[in-house]
Order: structure tokens, then sequence, then C-alpha cells
């Protein structure tokens, strides 16, 4: 029989994949002070001559998870390799962000630390994809 209960980690990533592709659209990635707050499309489109199209894949990563999660979801099965690729995805997902987060900390600009003009948008995303690991891991275990 099915019990909504087996599902709770699929919902868990669901919601933080969607929390995080939110936060890519909706609020501010940096913030250059008196030059004002940019969200991640602004960036990936380019701003004062410069461009970050790599922040796509950030989008393209919550959307796999919410893609993922979905199917989990409707399938009702028992076999957890869509969660498993949840799993992976999220931690690869979160070690590189941390890993580029500790690289930005070390670089200095005119203003500070280039990890300082961090806002918003950077933090939820990083809540997102842990909140989808966090998900993957009660699917996996059930």
């Amino acid at each position: 029989m099915y019990n909504e209960k087996t599902n709770v980690g699929a919902i868990v990533a669901l919601c933080g994949g969607i929390l995080a592709v939110i936060s890519f659209f909706l609020f501010p990635y940096i913030s250059l002070g008196f030059l004002g707050s940019y969200t991640a499309v602004q960036l990936t489109n380019g701003i004062f001559g410069s461009s970050m199209p790599s922040l796509w894949l950030e989008l393209l990563v919550a959307l796999v998870i919410i893609g993922l999660s979905a199917f989990e979801l409707y399938k009702h099965s028992e076999v957890r390799a869509s969660s498993r690729l949840i799993l992976a995805l999220s931690s690869i997902t979160t070690l590189v962000i941390i890993g580029v987060y500790i690289v930005q900390s070390n670089q200095q600009s005119l203003f500070g630390s280039v990890s300082s003009f961090h806002t918003t948008s950077f933090w939820l995303y990083i809540l997102g994809i842990i909140t989808s690991l966090a998900g993957s891991i009660l699917q996996v275990r059930r």
C-alpha cells in the first residue's frame, strides 16, 4: 500500500530545488555597493562588460533536482535511482560551491574580499541545494 510518509524525502528535495530556482531568478546574487545589486540572470547576461555564463549551471542543477524529485513522487516505486542521483548531484554541487566560496574569500579586491559581495540569492541557493541533499538522504534511507 502507498504510504505518503515514504515520499517525504522527495518532497523535501523538490522544495529545495524550487527554492534554488526561485533564488536564481528573483533575488540579488551579488551587491556591489553603490554600483547596485544584480541577480544571477543579470550576471549570466553580463554587466560592466563581463559575463558569468557558468552560473547557468546552477539553474540547470536545480531544474534537474526538481525533475528527479517529481519523477520520484510520480513513480512511487521502490527503485531509488533518482534519489541517489539527487544525492550525488546535490553533494557535488555543495562541495563545488563551498570550494568556490573558499577560493573567493582569499581573493581581495578594492572593496575587500570577493566573497563579501554575495547576497541573498547565493545563500538561498546553497540552502536549497542542502535541503535537496537532506531530502535525498531521507529518500535513500527509507
